[in-house]
């Protein structure tokens, strides 16, 4: 190992991503150890962007701001009929996770990033640690983030009392392209980030920035669970219908 800093990244998703560049920035070697066989682009729906999302892009020299996103000046609560209850002016904005993703991951080295690399465990000594992959192979450095998520393999073995509790929500997420979104519906929800209270449910839609789709339409918390389609009714009789196909997760159609 030369004289350089050297951080080992498990996890190659934005957080693991964040991590990566902040270190780079002040001139640490890192290398990126993600268990899927190739990048995650394909992945993620809408997100949330900002200020600060931009002010940390600018910081570690990544190419991504306003300008990669859709301005959402105000948020609408509306009624189960489609009717406005309340309306408040803000000043987010919006854009599709593949994008945020994929600024991050293209920054960087592809010598950086290495895909198809699943952790079994992590060893440590005084000066470095060591991690041990599936496939035999191992890496070193003098720093180890873990950034792998709710089913972290890093965890358990640094903090084996610490588990992932179910808490009994449900999350459906949906994408919806622009052109099969009925004018009635653009018209109330393409400039604003709209929600509505359902029985046991909440939902949330709003304008997203995505390669081929535009507008994120169902991005829920259901309070219940199961495989019965879900039939979310949605402003001028719009219905968005989810159903769950076999074990490739959830389709949905208007109608």
């Amino acid at each position: 190992m030369s004289g350089q800093s050297r951080a080992l990244v498990i996890g190659g998703s934005v957080g693991g991503l964040f991590a990566a560049h902040m270190l780079r920035s002040i001139g640490w070697e890192v290398v990126v150890f993600e268990r899927s066989g190739d990048d995650l682009v394909r992945r993620g729906a809408g997100i949330g962007a900002n200020d600060v999302l931009f002010a940390v892009m600018r910081l570690i020299g990544v190419p991504f701001d306003a300008s990669n996103a859709i301005a959402l000046p105000s948020r609408v609560w509306l009624e189960t009929n489609g009717n406005i209850a309340a309306e408040v002016p803000t000043s987010g904005s919006a854009t599709a996770w593949a994008h945020v993703y994929q600024a991050l991951r293209d920054a960087l080295p592809g010598e950086c990033c290495c895909f198809d690399r699943t952790l079994v465990r992590v060893e440590e000594r005084a000066d470095d640690v060591t991690a041990i992959f599936a496939d035999g192979s191992s890496a070193s450095g003098s720093l180890l983030i873990a950034a792998d998520g709710i089913h972290s393999t890093v965890r358990p073995q640094l903090l084996p009392e610490v588990v992932p509790r179910y808490a009994g929500y449900v999350a459906w997420r949906g994408v919806v392209e622009e052109a099969d979104t009925p004018l009635s519906v653009q018209s109330r929800l393409f400039d604003r980030v709209t929600f509505a209270f359902l029985p046991a449910s909440f939902f949330s839609g709003y304008l997203t920035r995505e390669p081929i789709t535009t507008f994120s339409l169902a991005d829920g918390v259901i309070i219940s669970s199961g495989t019965a389609p879900l039939t979310i009714r949605l402003l001028c009789k719009t219905t968005v219908l989810m159903q769950r196909v076999g074990g490739m997760g959830w389709r949905y159609r208007l109608r």
